[in-house]
Parts: C-alpha cells; structure tokens; sequence
C-alpha cells in the first residue's frame, strides 16, 4: 500500500479530529471503527471532493412542505404559462377558423395574421377571392341562361304557335287537296316536335342551373303512374305498344312535384318508343317496399332493342347534359336524371340481360 511521505506513521488526537473534518493534509479521509482499533483510509490529493452537510431538524421534517410548495408553485406557474400561450396562439387561430367558415357562406374574408400563421391567412384569403369571383360569374351566367330561356320561350313559341294554328286549319280543310292536307299534317307533326324540343330544353337548362322551382306535395305513385300511362295513350305516343301496368303497393306515397315527376314518367315511356319504331311492350311496376326501406320505387321496362352503350355512358355518366348537347342527342332521359336529382332520388338506366330497358327510379318516400 503507498503511503505518502508527508502522512506520520502516529497520530495525535488532534490529528484524529482534524481527519473527522473530512480531509488531512488536503487528502480526502475515511474513518472506521474496528473494534477497538480505527481504519484510516486515504485517498490522493484532488481525487475527490468531500462535504459535511448540516441540516437543522426543523429543516429536516419540513422537507415534505417544501416539496408540496415547490409543486404547488410549478403548477401556478404552468398554469399562467398555458393561459399565455394559448392567450397567444389561439387567439388567432381562432380569427382563421372563423375565417375559414366564412367559405362555407361564400363570404370573402380578409384575415391579416403574421408570424407562423401568416401563409395559412394569405392561402384562405386567395381561396375566399376565388371562391367569390366565381360565385359571381356563376350568378351572371345564370341570369344569362334565364334571359335567354325568356327569349326562346317568347320568340319561338309564339310563331310556332301561329304556325301550328295555321297548319291544323288546312289539316282539316275538306275543301283543299289531300296532298295539301298530308303536307299540313306533316308541318304539324314537326311543328309539336319543335314544340317539344323547345320545352325540353327550357327545363333541362332550368333543371341544370337549379332555376326550376318546385311545388312539392304529397301524392300517391300509383296515381302518378296511372296518369302517365293514360297520358300517352291519349296523345298517341304509345299507339304501336302494349302496355301494362302492375300495382303491388297501392297506398304508397312520396313527396315530389307531380308535374315533374309525370313528365319525368312521360320521357321514359316516349324513350321506349322513339327506340323501337315497331312497336314493344312497356310494363309499369310499383312493387311492395319493406318497411324500413326509405324509398318508393317505379319500374319501367320493355322488350325492345334496347339503348347502343354509348348513350347509356352519357346518360349514367357525370355531365350528360353537357355531353347530349355536344353530340346533339335527345334530352328525355337527360332530364329524368334531373328531376331525379332535384327529388334527391335516384335512377338506374340499364338494358335487360336479354333484350329491352329496365329503368328504376327510387324516391325517398313519406313516412
């Protein structure tokens, strides 16, 4: 064991209490007694560093207080801390959430934030711009489109009118030539479908840009049904095909516009016509719905040559209206979609397995 030369083989008792304090002769000591002896153990100078820590017993036994003071003045100061901070962050965070609930009521708004929400304020201002810019553009296009339904509906109905008047008179003159009556009945004919095109596209454009208003009242399908079916043998649109209807729920009801729902019935059926020139079978169905199902449905199917798949791609896809114009294709099943969508309903357009078309409409219906 090394002994330093500057440590004494003996020891005073002052040596002894000197040694107690810790350190001797800047040596770090260690003191323990062996029975009656005592171990002194030595350890280089600047090895390690030795205190003697007093603590007073009053101290001693309120140490547990202070802790309890020492956390209770923690939490004070998180707690103003939190409020600054969120005093400080939501304040504004809040000013952009309102801002960007704004959009939903297509107000612009004008936030001005800075620091680390300045480049989320500018992007929800730039959108509200936007938004409002073609919010207004949609507007003057609407009001474009219902003057210009205003002028077609003037300028063109009322020569047809005229003409239509004209030409019926001469349809039913006995006096003149048959040709001549022939060829009247022919301006007729093209006349009513001039007519007709004219009305379908009025409420196609009305139906496309939500101008149709809708008088909405609860009625029977059954009644509906019936009223379309006997509307087409009376007009002569289905004089070349059988038609049937099966009722297997009569009391069922919906709300919808019946003069749109009639027409929307109407266009189906005329549809089956205009795609099978021969003459087909057209069946009208209202089956019986389960009670907790939340629509009403109608059936319409027949037993011709079915719809080419090109048109029933435009008709079921996004933007048929659009599409029908762009390819000059007729409007009825365009418009059936719509007024399906005004009712909030839903239609399927498919051809059968075999031959003919299944068209089924779901209404939601009145509890």
């Amino acid at each position: 064991m090394y002994k330093p030369k500057d440590i004494n083989n003996f020891y005073t008792i002052n040596d002894i209490a000197i040694m107690s304090k810790s350190y001797f002769k800047d040596y770090p000591i260690f003191l323990w007694q062996i029975k009656e002896n005592l171990l002194i153990m030595g350890y280089p100078k600047n090895s390690m560093d030795k205190y003697n820590l007093h603590i007073p017993s009053n101290v001693k036994n309120s140490v547990p207080i202070i802790y309890i003071y020492i956390i209770i003045l923690n939490t004070v100061i998180l707690t103003i801390l939190t409020i600054g901070l969120n005093r400080v962050l939501n304040k504004p965070l809040n000013r952009l959430i309102k801002g960007i609930f704004s959009l939903k009521f297509e107000k612009e708004t004008s936030l001005k934030e800075k620091g680390i929400y300045k480049d989320l304020a500018d992007s929800i201002n730039e959108i509200s711009k936007i938004i409002v810019d073609k919010i207004k553009k949609i507007k003057l296009r609407n009001h474009a489109i219902e003057n210009w339904i205003a002028a077609i509906s003037h300028d063109v109905r009322t020569p047809l009118s005229m003409i239509l008047g004209y030409s019926a008179m001469i349809k039913d003159d006995d006096s003149l030539p048959k040709e001549v009556r022939e060829e009247a009945k022919i301006i007729t004919e093209n006349s009513l479908r001039i007519k007709e095109l004219v009305t379908n596209l009025n409420l196609a454009t009305s139906l496309q840009c939500n101008m149709q208003p809708l008088t909405l009242s609860i009625v029977k399908l059954t009644d509906v049904v019936n009223e379309a079916i006997t509307s087409c043998k009376n007009s002569g649109i289905v004089r070349n095909c059988n038609t049937e209807i099966i009722i297997e729920d009569e009391d069922i009801t919906v709300m919808v516009d019946r003069g749109l729902m009639l027409r929307a019935l109407i266009n189906i059926i005329t549809n089956s016509v205009n795609y099978n020139k021969e003459g087909c079978s057209i069946k009208a169905v209202v089956p019986k719905e389960c009670t907790k199902s939340k629509h009403a449905t109608i059936v319409i199917s027949d037993n011709g040559t079915g719809i080419p798949q090109d048109r029933l791609d435009i008709i079921n896809g996004d933007g048929g209206y659009q599409k029908a114009m762009n390819k000059r294709q007729g409007l009825g099943l365009i418009i059936v979609r719509s007024i399906m969508n005004v009712h909030h309903g839903k239609l399927s357009i498919e051809n059968g397995m075999e031959k003919g078309v299944n068209v089924t409409l779901r209404i939601p219906k009145v509890s």
